[in-house]
């Protein structure tokens, strides 16, 4: 009797075993699914490629283009970077197995062409394509080669000034939060007789980074006479939108006082 329940014992146990094993399989085949959908990353394989960036559903704001804009201004004042503002014509400078090599060009001018025509919907996007002209120039022509040379002087001058870009767009979005929980604590508040008269000879001349804003708060259309003649009775808005277009103005001044400060 002990030795058939010892029998039974031992079956049920190779059972359950099977049992676990087809569920373990069952979840590794999950997993393994589950990561082939997923970007690489470091940890996942032995090369190193990054997770795709969030991108969001509108394209880059008035602010982020003007600091991409600035990035490629900067670029532009660099002689060499003429090689590089037009898209490569492999007739022009003989090379019939470029787009062999090539499979996704880029080039400068059409960097620029993009943040114009709103085609960004994030900075990752431009600082991609920015990269990309200069690793196919490198891909593409041999180390010591002129253009090779090039991108790579271009390469890290645009990382350079792109660190700057990256902090200066941190600085900002930590200023609006910081402006935002202000304006929500204060919304009700009647601005006091200081704030009330800087904001009063800020809107005698609203400067133009800050038109478009102050407009939007005060729901009026962006003038088209000289903005010294505009007649705007402060009093006939109410306080939280006068706290907003405080703001507006104080972060300006942040900004401008910021870029003249890295400058020196």
């Amino acid at each position: 009797m002990e030795e058939r329940s010892e029998k039974l014992i031992k079956g049920v146990s190779k059972e359950e075993k099977k049992g676990q094993k087809k569920e373990r399989e069952k979840k590794e085949s999950k997993i393994e699914e589950g990561l082939s959908h997923r970007p690489m990353t470091r940890s996942m394989s032995g090369y190193e490629v990054e997770e795709k960036p969030v991108i969001k559903n509108e394209p880059l704001n008035s602010f982020e283009k003007e600091l991409c804009m600035n990035v490629m201004k900067q670029l532009m004042k660099v002689s060499e970077s003429e090689v590089f503002m037009e898209p490569v014509d492999p007739e022009i400078w003989n090379i019939p197995n470029y787009f062999e090599i090539i499979k996704t060009p880029m080039d400068l001018g059409t960097v620029i062409k993009k943040i114009k025509k709103n085609m960004y919907y994030s900075i990752d996007q431009f600082s991609n394509d920015v990269r990309l002209t200069f690793t196919n120039a490198m891909t593409f022509n041999p180390p010591g080669n002129y253009v090779h040379s090039y991108a790579e002087k271009l390469y890290k001058i645009f990382e350079n000034y792109y660190r700057h870009c990256i902090r200066k767009l941190n600085y900002h979005l930590k200023e609006e939060n910081n402006l935002l929980q202000s304006k929500k604590k204060y919304s009700q508040k009647p601005l006091n007789r200081s704030e009330m008269h800087y904001l009063t000879q800020k809107m005698k001349n609203i400067p133009l980074e800050c038109l478009n804003d102050v407009c939007e708060v005060l729901e009026i259309q962006k003038p088209i006479q000289p903005i010294s003649e505009l007649n705007i009775k402060l009093k006939d808005f109410p306080n939280s939108s006068l706290h907003h277009i405080y703001s507006i103005f104080k972060l300006n001044d942040r900004e401008n006082q910021s870029a003249s400060t890295s400058n020196d």
